[in-house]
Parts: C-alpha cells; structure tokens; sequence
C-alpha cells in the first residue's frame, strides 16, 4: 500500500534533483524516472501500479518515487539509467563489464577516496551496485584495488597515509552501510550468521561487508562489529546457534602462536561443531595455526567471494 506524504515533503523539479541526491530525502515523479531510464512514462506507472517500484502517495494521490526505490527498481529490473544525471547521479557512469572495465572503475574509485570526494566515491560504488554486480564481487574488485592502492601511501609519506586511509575507510564504510539499508531481509532467513572483528581489531569496514555478503546469499546476518571480545560472539552462538560463524582479523599479531584468541578460536569452533555450526576467519591477521589447512570446523577464506559460496555450501539444498 502506498503511503501518504505531507504537501511539505513533495518536492517536484529541479528542487527534486537537489534534495533528491544519495542520503537524501528527495522524491521524484514519473516522469522524472521514465526520462532518466528512457521508457516512456506509462511504463513506469504500469509497474508502480503492478508493485515493481514502491511509491508513495501526495495528499492529492500522485505517485512519488524515492531516490532508493528508484534505484532498487533499477538493480532489480536490470535496466539502465540513460540520463542518471536526472535522479542527482553525476558520477554515474553506464555500466561497464570485464576485467578492463572493472581496473577503470578502480582507477576512478582510487582518484575519488584520495581526494576525499565521497559524492563521487559513493555513486561509483552505487553504480557497480546498481548495474547488477554482488557485494562480494564490489569488495573483491574495485573497493580492495582502491583501498590497496590507498595503503601504498603510507610508504611514501606515514601521517598523509594514515589520514587517507582512514579516511578512504570510513568514506567506504558508509556506502556499505547505505547498501545494506537497501538489501530487503529475506522473508524467511535460510540460516543464520553471526560475526566481528575481534578483541583490538579496529576496522569495522570487513565485517560490515562480510555480513552484506551474507544477506545476500539468504542469511540472517548479525554483525556485532569491531572491537569485540570473542566471549561475546560466543554468548551470541550459544543463544542464536548459528550456521555460520565469521571473524575479521585485520589488526592482530598473526606471528604468534601463543595468542589467546587462537585457542578461544579453536574452542568456539568445537562449541559450533556442537550444532553443525562452522567458523570462517578471513583477513590479513588470521593467526598463523589456522592459515595452512582448515582446522575441523574452523576455515580460513581469502576473499568475500569465497565467504558467500562458502557459506552457501552450508545449507541445506532446496525442497
């Protein structure tokens, strides 16, 4: 059902585009998505009306569109914007496939964080999103390439590094934030999935993006986030028995064996064993036990990719 809107929120025309813009609160009409796909606008009430596009409802009954239902439509219907301009999209660009198109993607995604553009650096990735590519294949690809070429700065100059960084994370933290708000839980969760990133790891942006990765293969995904004590993710798998267990280590000393985190590890791998529960540990911290071979039920996985097939290979084959 359509939900009604004060005359206040309802802004139409060039204001549309402005306020309109991603993070907004912007809405847009018909007309304003049909010219920005191309289609003419019959269309695009005939879907509204059919429940493809979500809408929203003026005091006088016409149809508004907002900026996430417009660009979900999009990514679900696998149609593209030929005028992106008009919905507030100026670094939008159509969509780009192979290998080459993904180092420009890249390329331009590293220019945009190392300036500290987040506008840019927001569409790019909204753009990858919205053109039909999984959040694994944006982190693995474009993301990691740009995030990497980042870090190279701190050899050449350590403060002007470590300034871009964390402020190319946090730009990227955002963004990965925004696209889980527009993933729709699944109606009837095929599993569930509980992580962080443990103890004194800091860096909130893998575990965020592990748990995106997992929404989309099905899961109920909870994300307790950085800097977590293990204790606490096994309070959480003793109370929800989750089929997936994920740890992020990024900021930990992988050199020493003695680390308490490898045997509390080890122990929450055999407490999920318990109810055929596995753990999948990723990152460039992982502790050195665990990096050779898998460890029972305890799996050590290089990229989001193989997180997400790894975790679809734990569930149960359709009926």
């Amino acid at each position: 059902m359509a939900h009604k809107l004060p005359p206040s929120e309802i802004v139409s025309g060039p204001a549309a585009r402005r306020k309109a813009a991603p993070g907004s609160k912007g809405f847009f009409t018909t007309r304003q998505l049909a010219d920005a796909l191309g289609m003419s606008e019959s269309s695009v009430k005939r879907w509204a009306n059919e429940g493809r596009i979500g809408v929203v409802r003026t005091v006088g009954g016409h149809r508004r569109i907002t900026f996430d239902a417009a660009l979900k439509f999009v990514r679900e219907s696998g149609l593209c914007l030929v005028k992106p301009a008009i919905l507030g999209l100026d670094h939008y660009t159509v969509p780009r496939r192979g290998s080459a198109a993904t180092d420009e993607v890249a390329a331009e995604l590293y220019a945009a964080l190392a300036r500290g553009d987040s506008g840019a650096a927001r569409e790019l990735i909204l753009g990858e999103f919205y053109s039909g590519r999984t959040i694994a294949d944006i982190a693995d690809g474009p993301v990691r390439s740009a995030l990497a070429d980042i870090g190279c700065a701190w050899t050449r100059n350590e403060e002007e590094g470590i300034f871009q960084e964390h402020r190319a994370m946090d730009i990227c933290f955002d963004v990965f934030r925004r696209l889980r708000s527009l993933l729709d839980p699944p109606a009837e969760p095929r599993a569930i999935a509980i992580g962080c990133a443990p103890n004194r790891d800091v860096y909130a942006l893998p575990t965020l993006v592990a748990s995106i990765v997992l929404l989309e293969r099905g899961y109920m995904a909870i994300n307790l986030g950085a800097v977590t004590p293990l204790r606490i993710l096994r309070r959480a798998a003793e109370e929800h028995r989750p089929r997936l267990l994920w740890i992020a280590m990024n900021s930990l000393d992988e050199d020493n064996p003695a680390d308490p985190l490898v045997t509390e590890i080890k122990r929450l791998g055999e407490l999920a064993k318990s109810w055929n529960g596995r753990i999948a540990l990723g990152g460039r911290a992982v502790p050195a036990p665990f990096l050779t071979a898998e460890w029972r039920s305890v799996r050590r996985l290089e990229t989001m990719r193989e997180l997400g097939d790894y975790a679809e290979s734990l569930l149960p084959l359709p009926e």
